[in-house]
């Protein structure tokens, strides 16, 4: 399946297809997550993870802190592989483990697709790249510097600090 294009299809097409492209691609990562862009969506994708046999939990931003915990606990100590959440939730965590990033839905705010692959560039002792899977293709549009609001000729910026993230990317978009 080489288009990975979903804009025209129907809202449970396309998240069968984000589904379909992540047992695709992304079976043996350690740690995704999953941006939706509502609640119905993020409930419906989590669904169909666990409708295909994946264990799929939902970070949900409404829920009781102690309900929000036990969610982030668990995915941080590894037991379950993909994180179910909407960009609203992207200050709440940062994981090193994570290894994959998927983007289901179009956004045109750059601040929203930094936010949510960077969850993905931070490092972490063992981890060698991070897979996005951009089912939009936003990364055909973005450069990755400006993706990270860095001048990288800035002598501020530790050149071998932005290197080493943004070598971590390594985006599934169409060829």
């Amino acid at each position: 399946m080489n288009d990975i294009y979903i804009s025209g299809l129907s809202p449970e097409k396309q998240i069968e297809k984000t589904v379909d492209k992540w047992l695709e691609c992304a079976t043996d990562r350690k740690s995704t997550i999953v941006f939706c862009s509502d609640r119905d969506k993020r409930n419906d994708t989590a669904r169909r993870f666990q409708h295909v046999g994946v264990d799929a939990r939902q970070y949900l931003p409404d829920a009781q802190s102690s309900q929000r915990t036990a969610v982030m606990d668990a995915f941080k100590a590894g037991k379950f592989p993909v994180l179910v959440t909407c960009p609203r939730a992207t200050s709440a965590f940062d994981i090193p483990r994570v290894d994959c990033i998927v983007l289901p839905y179009r956004t045109i705010y750059t601040d929203f697709l930094r936010q949510m692959v960077e969850h993905g560039t931070l490092l972490c002792p063992g981890k060698v790249d991070c897979l996005v899977i951009d089912m939009h293709s936003h990364m055909n549009a973005i450069d990755l510097p400006e993706l990270y609001g860095q001048d990288v000729s800035s002598p501020e910026v530790p050149q071998s600090v932005l290197a080493s993230r943004l070598s971590l990317c390594k985006f599934l978009r169409k060829r």
